[in-house]
């Protein structure tokens, strides 16, 4: 059975939109947003987002999101997703419509070959779709894209302060603990770099959507044939993540 189930889903038209949802939460009452900002950073974990929040001057956006927050002094937004390519697609979905015009993951990702360690940083040039939403919005496709213009903007950014970066691609998969020892070898072999599971559904909801979108990964765990190196909760990561953010400078999606 081919998937999405429905023949060419990706040309249909919603019955509901983002724009619907906030028109609804308004007629009763519950639509309550400040200004959106146009630049996004999503990040996945509580950690780094409290990180950020002791570090620099916020604001909160909307009571309609728990962990989204304006940064003034670097003109950008930042927000804490829950992990997985199903919580990525509402978020830039409603974001989307509410206005916000650029986002960018900022994420940790497991390396997928030998050359690439821990710590590490990998900013994402295509992705696998094996993520189960992507297909709902666009095309089959082997893989989804970023926008060029921004990763481009991203790379000279991290450039200019001399950060090491590694540009491939990765494998997006919604299920961790079903990544096969049989699949990881086949994607060690086509070159890709990472795998994680949310920049494919980024991308081609970006596509679908007229938006612009970018990853940065910082490896987080090592996947070598039969074994596995995680290095989770060892206070190494979160620190050179908090890094690369603060190397982007201000207003990071803009040339």
């Amino acid at each position: 059975m081919p998937f999405p189930n429905f023949k060419e889903k990706h040309k249909g038209q919603s019955l509901f939109s983002p724009t619907d949802w906030f028109n609804y939460l308004d007629t009763i009452g519950r639509l309550d947003i400040q200004e959106i900002p146009e630049d996004v950073v999503l990040v996945f974990s509580k950690g780094i987002r409290k990180e950020i929040l002791q570090q620099h001057e916020t604001t909160k956006v909307s009571s309609l999101y728990d962990d989204f927050y304006f940064l003034p002094e670097r003109n950008v937004g930042v927000i804490k997703s829950f992990p997985g390519p199903s919580a990525t697609a509402v978020l830039m979905d409603e974001l989307g419509a509410l206005g916000v015009k650029r986002f960018l993951i900022l994420g940790f990702a497991g390396s997928l070959q030998p050359e690439i360690e821990l710590r590490d940083v990998v900013v994402c040039d295509k992705a696998i779709r094996d993520d189960g939403v992507s297909h709902h919005y666009v095309e089959p496709a082997k893989f989804a894209y970023p926008s060029r213009s921004l990763m481009d903007t991203i790379l000279k950014r991290l450039q200019v302060h001399e950060i090491p970066v590694h540009v491939g691609g990765s494998w997006t998969i919604s299920t961790p603990y079903r990544e096969t020892v049989e699949e990881v070898k086949h994607y060690q072999k086509a070159g890709m770099l990472t795998v994680e599971m949310e920049a494919a559904t980024l991308f081609a909801i970006a596509q679908y959507r007229k938006l612009e979108a970018s990853a940065i990964f910082i490896i987080s765990d090592l996947l070598r044939e039969r074994k596995w190196k995680p290095a989770f909760y060892r206070g190494i990561l979160t620190p050179k993540l908090l890094d690369v953010f603060s190397k982007l400078d201000d207003a990071p999606f803009t040339s």
